[in-house]
């Protein structure tokens, strides 16, 4: 049979308001407490936010200014630099992530999310760079793809794919599909349903709509 330990702070009785917050900063050090004695490093307990459904696997760093909030999965040896939010999503092994927001959605392994915002069941797969504001939504980014200050919504991204500042494309249920190979230059639009053949490259500054 498996034994328990408790101490006198797994029995609190709370009554008032400074009990809640004593109980609270409780839970939140088990909740460290659990992680650092399962080989993830929280640089500064203070300033992280870990919900309880988190689960972030061995090897992972976590940097100060982060929340990890809902039935979030973080792999093996991710690296969260400082000012992130995930909520209910997947961050693959090997993965970093910086200055982000991620809402439902499944980042690949070895991919990297910088000051950009992935949300609405969006599947970024392995090896992807998606940074300098970037906006991704509703949408699947296949490997080795690059998006730099861009918004992609309602699209499917084949491999090897390169959006650049400014451009945007906005479809709906993928009825806007990039075949392998495509770059889509500087403040292109792209906001019809329609199919970019493989190794395309829409010119800067381009309307298809």
């Amino acid at each position: 049979m498996e034994e328990f330990r408790y101490n006198k702070n797994d029995f609190l009785r709370v009554s008032t308001f400074a009990d809640c917050n004593l109980a609270s900063k409780t839970i939140k050090n088990r909740i460290m407490d659990y992680f650092l004695e399962n080989g993830v490093q929280i640089i500064d307990p203070d300033t992280t936010y870990i919900e309880s459904g988190v689960s972030i696997g061995a090897g992972s760093v976590v940097y100060p200014n982060n929340e990890l909030c809902g039935n979030t999965e973080i792999g093996n040896n991710v690296q969260l630099f400082g000012g992130n939010r995930i909520l209910n999503s997947i961050v693959s092994a090997d993965a970093k992530i910086e200055g982000s927001s991620i809402v439902s959605s499944v980042i690949g392994a070895k991919s990297r999310i910088k000051n950009s915002v992935i949300g609405s069941d969006a599947l970024i797969k392995s090896n992807c760079k998606i940074i300098d504001g970037a906006s991704v939504k509703e949408s699947v980014v296949d490997e080795e793809c690059k998006i730099i200050g861009a918004s992609v919504k309602g699209a499917y991204i084949n491999k090897n794919c390169k959006i650049y500042d400014g451009a945007r494309i906005s479809g709906s249920d993928g009825n806007i599909t990039l075949l392998n190979n495509v770059s889509v230059m500087e403040n292109a639009v792209i906001a019809r349903p329609c199919e970019i053949k493989e190794g395309a490259k829409v010119d800067a500054g381009a309307i298809i709509k």
